[in-house]
Parts: C-alpha cells; structure tokens; sequence
C-alpha cells in the first residue's frame, strides 16, 4: 500500500525546484507535526518537500504513526517499511523529475533510524538525522564499502529516550566506513531546537545551497557549519 504523505511545492514561486527533500517523523507523530519544521529551514525555499506518514498506527496515539513497533524487541514491520518507504521515494523522483542524485533524506529519532538505514543504500544529495540511532542489521554490515553521501548528525547530550551512546556508536560506525559526516552534540533532550535548525540549515546549504545564495555566502556557511568529528 502507497504511504500516505504531504508534499509541500517551494515557497518561492517562479522557482525552478533544485532538490527534493523528504522528512521523515519518528515514533507516534505523523506528517503534520514534522512538516511544521519546514518554514525554519530557509535552504530548502526552492525545493519540493515530502513528509509521508510511516505505514503502521500507533498503539497509544490515534493521530500518530511508527515505522515499525520499538515495543516488540524483534522490530516487526521494520523490513517492510523500508520497502514501502524505498518505492515511495522512487514514485516521488520520477514523478518530480528530480534524481536520487538530488535527494536529501532528513530524519527525527525512529525516522532519523529511517533515514540513515535507506540513505545509505541510496546515491542521495544528503542524510539528515536528528536524535537517531543505528539499526542493528546495518551496525552488522559495516564496512559497506560503497561511496555514501555527505551525513549529519545532531543529537542531545540530554536526550532521555535515545541516549547520547546511540549517537557515539553512529559515529563509530560511520567512521569505520569512511563516511564523510558532520557531528554536533547539542545542549538539549530529545527534541529539535532552533540550535539544532540552525545547523541543519547551515549543512543544506553547504551540500546543496539555493540559486539565490551567492558564492560568498556559500563559503561563509561552510566556515559556520565546519566542526570536527569527535
């Protein structure tokens, strides 16, 4: 079955779209409370924007969704989500006319999961993951061996329902492959903030960037954004 999804056109009309985004919720929210995240992210003002609902209903939220069920230790549901979710992005490529190639994957904390897992099999523009953790067959996998995309990682030293030690084993993981990534441990729980907005923008622009953006502004986002992997 199609997931269902909002798709947001860019918000500057007479624009030609760059790039396609496409956000993912984590576990019991749904597409209309992550797509309120797009006004604060000015980079993506000339591209179009995908937020689909995961496939399965939430146990305790009637308006929420979930990728898979976090309550079952086996993770049911996971294996075909990620193919339900890797034929919508194939539908929506083909459909906007925009390849993989140009394809940014965002993600928060079950789809943050999400993101990182499909990403990384994909020949996307980006991988955004906010407050995410490894799944464990990909952990298994390591070193993939393939060329992968530009990652970010944000995550808070406060978080209280992915522990900062998901966020470090990411990081271990992905350096074992050779990732190019950018790493950055917020002051903040398991949330995203307008800290953790900021830095996101910053990374879109410096991996994709707008028309409008000239090459001077260009170079000073990446001198913002630049932070060592630690």
């Amino acid at each position: 079955m199609p997931l269902s999804s909002l798709t947001l056109p860019p918000s500057e009309p007479g624009t030609a779209p760059e790039a396609l985004v496409v956000i993912l919720h984590g576990w019991g929210s749904n597409a209309e409370d992550i797509a309120g995240l797009v006004p604060s992210l000015s980079a993506l003002k000339h591209c179009w924007v995908n937020v689909p609902n995961g496939p399965l209903a939430h146990p305790y939220n009637p308006v929420g969704h979930m990728w898979y069920d976090l309550e079952d230790p086996q993770w049911p549901g996971l294996e075909a989500s990620k193919t339900q979710l890797a034929e919508h992005l194939t539908q929506l490529s083909q459909s906007k006319g925009i390849p993989f190639s140009n394809l940014f994957i965002l993600g928060f904390s079950q789809g943050g999961a999400m993101a990182l897992d499909l990403g990384l099999s994909l020949a996307g523009a980006g991988i955004g993951v906010f407050s995410g953790y490894l799944h464990p067959a990909l952990l298994a996998a390591a070193p993939l061996g393939t060329p992968m995309p530009p990652i970010l990682l944000i995550h808070g030293l406060d978080d209280g329902i992915v522990p900062f030690r998901a966020a470090e084993q990411t990081r271990q993981f992905l350096e074992s492959c050779g990732a190019a990534f950018d790493f950055h441990a917020l002051s903040m729980g398991h949330e995203i903030t307008p800290e953790a907005l900021g830095v996101a923008n910053r990374w879109l622009l410096q991996h994709w960037g707008s028309q409008d953006i000239s090459q001077e502004n260009r170079q000073e986002n990446r001198q913002e954004n630049r932070q060592e992997n630690r």
